[in-house]
């Protein structure tokens, strides 16, 4: 996981040279036009990547099947301005959100489709992980406790951890 997550570092930042690993260190520059045209060859293999535009911002899929429509309305959600954000400014949501959502953006949502669009996220797709507040930090019942995170706005607050940080929050994930 590791891996995963400091190739996606390094691909979003494309103004670094990248190091082809030949005994000369010949370096290439890899634009995300190249990262683009790279998946799109990748398309006839059905690998499942995908390159998709998310509130302006350019994003990579990397599981296997097609996000959903509940998926999509819930990282509309966490990209967008309204969502709300943990101490770390990370942005977050609980099933109660998602049902509020219901009544404006997400029609049709009973509280039952709601958790479990954000349990396939964790589960099926991997594109959220959960985390539960401890009772002593919030004295509500679990449920209103458990906060879902995509690691695709998470950016930020993981290129300031050091490996062993990374490591540690890969031991926390469900």
């Amino acid at each position: 996981m590791r891996d995963l997550i400091e190739g996606i570092m390094q691909l979003r930042r494309s103004t670094d040279d990248v190091d082809c690993g030949s005994e000369d260190s010949l370096e290439a520059h890899i634009t995300e036009e190249d990262v683009k045209r790279s998946i799109d060859a990748l398309r006839p293999l059905g690998c499942g990547y995908e390159v998709f535009s998310l509130h302006g911002k350019t994003m990579v899929r990397t599981v296997p099947q097609e996000l959903s429509g509940d998926a999509m309305s819930i990282l509309l959600h966490l990209s967008s301005d309204t969502s709300q954000k943990d101490g770390q400014n990370l942005p977050f949501m609980t099933a109660q959100d998602t049902q509020r959502l219901s009544a404006s953006t997400m029609k049709d949502w009973t509280p039952a489709r709601a958790q479990q669009a954000l349990d396939d996220m964790v589960m099926g797709d991997g594109t959220m992980w959960l985390d539960v507040v401890p009772a002593d930090e919030d004295a509500g019942p679990e449920l209103r406790r458990r906060r879902y995170y995509s690691l695709t706005f998470s950016e930020p607050f993981l290129t300031q951890r050091s490996p062993d940080a990374i490591s540690s929050m890969e031991a926390l994930r469900v």
